[in-house]
């Protein structure tokens, strides 16, 4: 009787064994280098019909940091479940990166897997440290290439027809050149003058002053700035290329002078007469204009206008 007793004990110890639930946490690599990924493969061995409660993230996770977890896997083995999770976790800090027992309850029953002590390295030599490269370029399309070259071939075409256009229109120099002297062409310069205020008269009879003085200095050589009219007068009826009315001159500073100082308010047709006269009189008395020297072009170009 007690032997048979002992053999059907024998029998019911590995159906025990085979039927106890197991759980493991085990990781593809026992070291790593700082910053380097690893997996830990979770796993529990239950019944169907067991209730089981997943570890989480434990707090207490010395120098390591989990980056990344998957779903819970479940799978079929001759009656039994087999429940798996994968765990990627990394590690900045040198030494060991500590893996304590993850907890799992199945049926309100606590099993707990055995922890896990992860070497972590620094690299062995600064040669572990690569130089960023460049990224290896693409071959450029030839249908990209063939549109570039059309658009720039296009452009040089629009640049050509525009540079030779403005060629074809451009005035020569003789048409924007006028070769008389310069007081010639302003004396013949109409003079408008209705509408315009006393000090606006007042300018333009001293532009016309200044175009008289222009044309005594660079016309003829005559220095205004010594002496007055009346001494312009004698050396105009000596010049050899003066062939107009010397005494015309004095008249005509006599009337500006009493047209701007006379105490008189000026009127547009009395300036208007006295630029007129004075124009008349420059243009009358050159003779050999194209003998005339143009210095100070420059300097008179806006007395006239």
């Amino acid at each position: 009787m007690k032997r048979l007793l002992l053999h059907i004990i024998l029998l019911l110890i590995p159906v025990a064994a085979w039927a106890q639930p197991a759980v493991s946490v085990t990781s593809e690599a026992d070291r790593m280098l700082i910053g380097d990924q690893i997996i830990l493969h979770l796993k529990a061995v239950v019944e169907e019909g067991d209730i089981v409660e997943w570890p989480g993230i434990p707090e207490e996770l010395e120098s390591a940091l989990v980056v990344d977890r998957n779903d819970v896997d479940t799978s079929r083995n001759k009656g039994q479940l087999i429940l798996t999770e994968n765990w990627i976790i990394t590690s900045f800090d040198s030494g060991f990166a500590v893996i304590p027992p993850l907890v799992f309850k199945i049926n309100g029953y606590e099993r707990a897997s055995d922890p896990l002590l992860i070497q972590v390295d620094m690299p062995k030599s600064e040669a572990e440290y690569k130089d960023i490269i460049d990224p290896v370029g693409l071959p450029i399309p030839f249908w990209r290439i063939a549109i570039a070259l059309f658009i720039f071939l296009a452009l040089a075409i629009f640049v050509w027809l525009f540079i030779r256009h403005g060629k074809k229109n451009r005035p020569s120099l003789d048409d924007l050149v006028d070769p008389r002297p310069l007081h010639i062409q302003h004396a013949e310069k109409a003079v408008k003058l209705s509408g315009l205020q006393t000090e606006d008269l007042d300018e333009k009879l001293s532009k016309g002053l200044q175009n008289i003085d222009l044309y005594l200095r660079n016309g003829l050589g005559i220095n205004t700035a010594v002496g007055e009219s009346s001494d312009w007068t004698k050396k105009l009826k000596g010049h050899p290329r003066y062939a107009g009315n010397a005494d015309e001159l004095p008249k005509l500073f006599e009337r500006v002078n009493a047209l701007r100082f006379g105490g008189q308010d000026l009127d547009a047709q009395s300036a208007e007469d006295w630029l007129l006269d004075s124009q008349k009189w420059i243009t009358e008395s050159v003779e050999g204009a194209d003998e005339a020297p143009h210095e100070e072009s420059k300097s008179i170009n806006d007395l006239a206008e």
